[in-house]
C-alpha cells in the first residue's frame, strides 16, 4: 500500500505527466490517494492512542484493557456494516448460484470457539459436496469433496462472505485470533 500510495502521490503532484492523462484518471488517483488516507488516519487514531495493553511481563495476551475492546467493538460494527451494504449484492448472488447448482441452503454454519472459550456458529458459504464422508476436518491441497464453484468461492475468499454477519453480532472480531473449530482447541488454554 505505500508503494501504491507513494505513486499515485507522484502522478498527482507531477505535474507534466498529470498532464498527458485525461481528467477521469487525475480524479480516479486523487479520490483513491484520499480514500487512503481517511482509512489510514481512522485505523490510526482508532489503535494509536489506545491502552492496548496493560500487561504484566510473562502475561500473553490477558491485559487487553476494556477501553481497546471498545474501541475494536466500535471499528467492527462500522466495518462489517459497510462490508455487508457494499456486498449485499454479490452475497445474494453466490447463495442463488449455489442454490441453483446444490439444490440445498448456500450456507455451511460451523461451530467453532471464540474469545473466552465461547462456542459460535460461523456461517460460510458452502464449498464442498453434500457426502457422507465430509467427516475429514481439514480440506488439503485438490480434495475431491470441493466443488469448481467452491474452488473459485475459496481462491478469491469469497466464501468467507457471510461471516461480516458473524462479526456484526459480535461472534466474532476483524482482528484478532481466528476462531477454531472445537477439535483444535485445548480447553486448558482459557486465553483465546
Amino acid at each position: 500500500p505505500e508503494a501504491l500510495a507513494r505513486g499515485i502521490t507522484f502522478f498527482v503532484e507531477n505535474k507534466a505527466e498529470t498532464a498527458r492523462c485525461s481528467r477521469n484518471a487525475r480524479q480516479y488517483a486523487r479520490t483513491h490517494l484520499e480514500r487512503q488516507k481517511v482509512v489510514d488516519e481512522f485505523y490510526k487514531t482508532l489503535m494509536q492512542k489506545s491502552d492496548f495493553l496493560d500487561a504484566k511481563p510473562g502475561q500473553t495476551g490477558a491485559g487487553i484493557t476494556k477501553s481497546f475492546q471498545v474501541k475494536q467493538r466500535i471499528f467492527d460494527l462500522i466495518f462489517s456494516s459497510l462490508g455487508i451494504l457494499l456486498a449485499v449484492v454479490p452475497i445474494l448472488g453466490i447463495a442463488l448460484v449455489i442454490r441453483l447448482f446444490d439444490r440445498a441452503s448456500p450456507f455451511f454454519p460451523q461451530i467453532r470457539i471464540g474469545r473466552g472459550m465461547r462456542s459460535f456458529r460461523l456461517i460460510k458459504f458452502k464449498t464442498m459436496k453434500a457426502s457422507k464422508e465430509n467427516n475429514l476436518l481439514l480440506t488439503i491441497g485438490n480434495d475431491p469433496r470441493v466443488t469448481r464453484l467452491g474452488r473459485w468461492l475459496r481462491k478469491y475468499h469469497l466464501d468467507e462472505l457471510p461471516q461480516l454477519y458473524n462479526i456484526l453480532i459480535g461472534d466474532m472480531s476483524v482482528i484478532g485470533p481466528r476462531p477454531e473449530i472445537p477439535e483444535f482447541v485445548d480447553p486448558a488454554d482459557s486465553i483465546q
